[in-house]
């Protein structure tokens, strides 16, 4: 496995330093394990998302198509577009919270890629071992 792709809940249109710090946290682990993560939630990736959500906005514009523009939409084509290329998915704790990383899950998923889970630990009912039961159940589908 080379290239891993970190999905999980961003929901803002400008990231919050809490967002960036929980993809960069994800990064940092996955380089340790000697692989090479792509974190859509950093500068470079934001600005190289800038570029191709204003060349696609363009493109729609002048195929003259009925229907109203849909940021997000190409947004997340562009994502699916980068998992492609990718070997595995990293899936951030909160992923389930979030419809994006929800649908790259489900691409992943159905590319036969391998998806590899990030585990809260946190005491109670909705702990490691809920999370660890979750994980299982994602594997037995």
């Amino acid at each position: 496995m080379g290239k891993v792709y970190i999905s999980g809940k961003m929901g803002e249109k400008s990231l919050s330093e809490a967002t960036r710090d929980k993809f960069a946290q994800a990064e940092e682990r996955l380089k340790a394990e000697g692989l090479d993560p792509i974190n859509p939630a950093t500068d470079e990736y934001q600005d190289v998302m800038r570029v191709v959500l204003a060349e696609a906005c363009e493109d729609w514009e002048d195929a003259d198509i009925e229907g109203e523009w849909n940021e997000y939409a190409e947004m997340l084509m562009h994502d699916l577009r980068i998992i492609s290329l990718c070997d595995a998915l990293y899936m951030l704790a909160d992923w389930q919270q979030s419809p994006g990383a929800t649908a790259e899950h489900a691409y992943a998923k159905a590319l036969g890629k391998e998806i590899r889970y990030e585990v809260e630990v946190m005491d109670g009912e909705n702990g490691l071992v809920a999370d660890l039961q979750r994980i299982l159940n994602e594997l037995k589908a």
